[in-house]
């Protein structure tokens, strides 16, 4: 699999570590939800920096207590069709106020990445097939939008009221 940001490949930092392997200071480490919820603040006392993936089924409540202390939320895509991480990357952005990276993982193809983006995640984690002539065509796809994003971009009745360009 190949990390993948709006811009192209970028090198991935994170270290996914099982729940019986120790935690070395001043490193950035992914652990299971498991190891989150039974070691808590046990893993941020650590010195590392804490990141989690999480099915698309999770409840993404169970995170409100840590969202802000996390440096890496993933979410999983188990099929294309399954549009629940849109919601959840959503949710993480604009009510818990989550600054970290927000990865997409699984079952995702450059089309979905406008719209990834507009949720708020910042990277893909993707096949080594992913096009990426074809996600940077996605990304061009519109300029503008009516929705608030997740992102900072400014919706078009923003734009219209500020007096700057609309379509």
């Amino acid at each position: 699999m190949a990390l993948v940001d709006r811009t192209g490949p970028i090198l991935d930092r994170w270290v996914a570590v099982t729940d019986a392997e120790p935690i070395t200071p001043r490193t950035s480490v992914i652990v299971t939800p498991k190891r989150l919820n039974a070691e808590g603040e046990a893993l941020f006392r650590t010195g590392a920096q804490i990141g989690v993936f999480l099915p698309s089924d999770a409840k993404i409540e169970d995170l409100a207590q840590v969202a802000a202390r996390l440096g890496l939320i993933g979410l999983r895509f188990a099929a294309m069709k399954d549009g629940r991480p849109f919601t959840l990357g959503r949710i993480l952005r604009t009510r818990m106020a989550f600054k970290g990276e927000l990865r997409a993982v699984g079952e995702i193809i450059p089309d979905q990445v406008p719209f990834l983006v507009r949720c708020g995640f910042t990277t893909f984690e993707v096949p080594e097939a992913f096009s990426m002539p074809a996600m940077r065509r996605a990304l061009s796809y519109y300029a503008h939008h009516y929705q608030r994003p997740a992102a900072n971009d400014r919706p078009v009745f923003e734009l219209r009221r500020a007096g700057g360009p609309h379509p």
